[in-house]
C-alpha cells in the first residue's frame, strides 16, 4: 500500500533509479514509479527542485512572466509547480516516460510535453528557443549522462 512505504523503501528505489541499465529498462522502472514519484520524494524530502527553481528566480534578471523555460526530464513537473510559485509561465517539458508526462500534463502548466529519450534521440526542440534550460535530479551517472550538456546550451537563447 502506497501509506505503509518506508523512508528505506524509498532510499532504496531512488537508488535503483541510478542503476546501470539499459533505455528500455529504465523507462519501464519510470513508467512504474510515477504514481509513487511525488509520495516517494517528499518522504525523501527532496527539495532539488525547489532549490532549482529558487536559484533561476533569483537569478533571472528579465521578466519572468515572458520567459520561456525548457524543463527537461520533467518527471512529473515538479521544478515548473516551484517555477510557476515564483512567476514564471512559459513551460515545454521533455521526458522519456511516458507516465511522467501524463502526470506532468494534469498540472496543467506545460503549454507542450514531448517524449524523448536523452541521448538516444536528438533533444525535440529549436536551437536558441529557451530563456532557462533546467535539468533536475536526471544528470547523473545512471541516469542522463553529462554528453546532453551540449544539446541543453544550444536550446538556450544566445
Amino acid at each position: 500500500m502506497a501509506g505503509t512505504r518506508t523512508f528505506a523503501d524509498t532510499r532504496n528505489t531512488v537508488l535503483s533509479a541510478h542503476e546501470g541499465t539499459g533505455p528500455k529498462e529504465k523507462v519501464a522502472f519510470y513508467n512504474s514509479w510515477a504514481e509513487r514519484y511525488e509520495e516517494d520524494v517528499a518522504l525523501l524530502e527532496y527539495r532539488a527542485p525547489f532549490l532549482a527553481a529558487e536559484c533561476i528566480a533569483s537569478h533571472f534578471t528579465s521578466e519572468k512572466e515572458r520567459a520561456s523555460i525548457l524543463d527537461v526530464a520533467c518527471g512529473t513537473g515538479l521544478v515548473c509547480r516551484n517555477l510557476k510559485k515564483m512567476g514564471f509561465c512559459h513551460f515545454v517539458g521533455v521526458d522519456g516516460s511516458e507516465e511522467m508526462l501524463r502526470l506532468a500534463k494534469e498540472t496543467g502548466l506545460y503549454q507542450e510535453l514531448q517524449l524523448c529519450m536523452l541521448c538516444e534521440d536528438p533533444l525535440p526542440v529549436q536551437d536558441g528557443s529557451y530563456d532557462v534550460v533546467v535539468i533536475v535530479g536526471a544528470l547523473s551517472i545512471g541516469n542522463v549522462p553529462a554528453e546532453i550538456i551540449r544539446e541543453l546550451w544550444q536550446a538556450t537563447k544566445p
